[in-house]
């Protein structure tokens, strides 16, 4: 058990076979069930007198153990190591004294009840303390900022959930750990609204859709579905560490694929309008709402293009995506023309010019491997690149004053990419405009989505499926006129339902894999304890 905490595989298992690269203690409630379960079913079967020897010395054998082990493979501070033994032989000592004396009468009882008094007072410094060191590694240092906060995200999500109660997803630029906004000055010394820089732009917060009760599209969890992960890597969003989706600035053909309809921004949002009738809140976040926002759920005639497949430009892989779902070979996305002005080891520098019309223009540069740069676009704003935690897909605001644009990556080391592999594309507004209202057309009459579960009615010519951004996983059932269907997939990662000439009623349910199983062998283990008491019990 001791080596589990500190070498693969033991420690692999220890994580559930999750790979874990930080945050440890994630997973220790399994080790520490496992302590726990050992020492109730050793105080509860053994004669603490009888073996008040033995536990003195397996506590120093483990203590020793577990010192030399941190000094081969150092994981802790080795001053925290030697505190831990000292406590784990010194409990060890007045558990025995106590065992020994609490049989005794007279002044041995007395001393049995000191030592008892001792040992509480013992483990309840120790475990002050390890809480006062776990709150200087983890806190806040103003918990009233993380309370006005709260109060106002949860004020204007209630807000805009009375706004719109329809079904849609929403996305957030900021949350509370990168809300802080830097802005530029004029001439006259003022801020201006339209012309911010931010320093890092780059967060690891990407739950706050769980605290708040919305759907979005990023989440931070240990176990999260690699279906999820990898479609928004492919369509702009990258992963990290399998746990993650950096999702920042909004990648706007994605986000309205989707169905994001609003986003909390405290910084405009190009091709978006903000919703005036929802005050900002507390914390200068407003929402924007997505007018290309593609319902959740949709009918079109399938096998009609070919299927979307990745090859690593997610500007191309959407128009693919866009064009299977239409039927006919779309292009929302245009590649913008560029040139590498600056290239030096530690330094890239791109000029490009946007055309004019209704774009927004969008930047990728795709990297080997990590090397924690900056990137500064337009001296706009600038944000991390290349580094844990940073986008890929970045925006590239439209002014219509600049006659041309640069974008600038720059970095203490050297740049590990591949010359001629960068990507810079204009998003086509209107056309995008022109596919929502075409694909809104053929919304289902009844479309019904909760956790859980999904009913669509709707009705269907020969050759269509229904199409919704409900991600694929095992745990569902689909349904269509009460019949079991087994749904195909678009790109692999979204729900596509064919359906039959006339009304469909198409059921989704979702059941978590493997929960009985789970819930059958949670009772065996409970019978077989009970039954193993039982039986030491009858046999004394």
């Amino acid at each position: 058990m001791l080596l589990m905490f500190y070498w693969n595989p033991l420690c692999m298992a220890f994580s559930l076979f999750k790979e874990v690269g930080s945050y440890w203690y994630r997973y220790s409630h399994v080790g520490i069930f496992c302590i726990l379960f050992f020492a109730a079913e050793f105080f509860l079967s053994e004669d603490l007198n009888a073996v008040k020897w033995r536990v003195i010395i397996a506590s120093a054998i483990f203590s020793a153990a577990m010192l030399g082990v941190n000094y081969l493979h150092g994981v802790q501070d080795n001053k925290l190591v030697w505190l831990t033994d000292a406590l784990i032989v010194g409990v060890a000592v007045l558990i025995a004294l106590i065992s020994r004396l609490s049989k005794n009468v007279g002044a041995g009882r007395v001393f049995g009840i000191i030592f008892t008094v001792i040992l509480c007072a013992v483990l309840t410094v120790e475990t002050g303390y390890s809480v006062m060191l776990q709150m200087d590694n983890i806190h806040i240092d103003n918990g009233e900022s993380f309370v006005e906060y709260e109060t106002a995200m949860e004020g204007l999500i209630n807000d805009l959930k009375e706004y719109d109660s329809d079904t849609y997803r929403i996305s957030q630029t900021r949350s509370r750990a990168t809300r802080s906004l830097e802005k530029k000055k004029n001439n006259n010394g003022k801020d201006t609204d339209d012309n911010f820089k931010y320093k890092n732009n780059v967060r690891a917060n990407y739950d706050e859709s769980f605290g708040y009760g919305y759907w979005a599209i990023g989440s931070y969890v240990s176990t999260a579905d690699s279906t999820v992960l990898n479609f928004l890597v492919d369509t702009g969003y990258r992963s990290e560490g399998d746990n993650l989706s950096v999702v920042n600035m909004p990648v706007l053909g994605t986000d309205s694929l989707l169905g994001v309809r609003y986003i909390v921004s405290d910084y405009a949002l190009e091709g978006m309008d903000k919703v005036e009738d929802i005050a900002d809140n507390a914390n200068g976040a407003g929402v924007y709402e997505n007018p290309y926002s593609l319902p959740m759920a949709f009918v079109y005639d399938s096998g009609k293009y070919t299927a979307a497949k990745y090859n690593g430009n997610p500007f191309e892989y959407q128009n693919e995506l866009y064009s299977e779902l239409l039927g006919r070979k779309v292009e929302i996305y245009k590649p913008l023309k560029y040139e590498t002005v600056v290239s030096k080891a530690k330094k890239r520098v791109y000029k490009m010019e946007i055309p004019e019309g209704n774009y927004i223009a969008y930047g990728n540069i795709p990297w080997n491997s990590l090397f924690n740069a900056k990137l500064n676009v337009n001296g706009i704003y600038r944000t991390g690149y290349a580094r844990w935690l940073s986008p890929s897909v970045f925006n590239i605001p439209v002014n219509e004053d600049r006659d041309y644009y640069k974008v600038v990556l720059h970095s203490k080391q050297k740049l590990d990419l591949d010359d001629g592999a960068e990507q810079f594309y204009v998003l086509d507004l209107d056309l995008l405009k022109s596919i929502a209202e075409e694909l809104e057309k053929n919304t289902p009459d009844v479309m019904d989505i909760e956790n859980g579960s999904a009913e669509f009615v709707v009705n269907a010519k020969e050759g269509q499926s229904l199409f919704t951004s409900i991600p694929y996983c095992d745990g569902w059932t689909v349904k269509v006129n009460g019949q079991k269907v087994q749904p195909d997939k678009v790109v692999d990662s979204l729900y596509s339902i064919s359906l039959v000439e006339g009304e469909n009623v198409v059921e989704m349910k979702f059941h978590v894999k493997y929960a009985g199983a789970g819930i059958a062998c949670s009772i065996i283990g409970i019978a077989m304890l009970v039954f193993a008491e039982f039986y030491r019990k009858r046999r004394k």
